[in-house]
């Protein structure tokens, strides 16, 4: 997560990016808030590039993806 994060960062668009967790069942929630849908598509190679070699499998078993829009 904290390679994720700095490349995160580093990305034009970037509004907000924390990890938060909840404190019943321990998950962790990341959160990034981007300016518009195309400058989170165009971050999406570099954080890809960030994490390559990470071993996602046990982790994203259970995670759950949510893609949110302002109303």
């Amino acid at each position: 997560m904290h390679r994720f994060g700095a490349a995160v960062r580093s990305q034009q668009g970037l509004r907000l990016v924390t990890t938060l967790r909840d404190p019943k069942s321990g998950d962790l929630v990341g959160l990034a808030v981007w300016e518009s849908d195309a400058a989170a598509r165009a971050a999406a190679p570099a954080l890809g590039a960030a994490v390559a070699d990470a071993d996602f499998d046990p982790l994203v078993a259970e995670m759950r993806n949510m893609h949110l829009e302002e109303v």
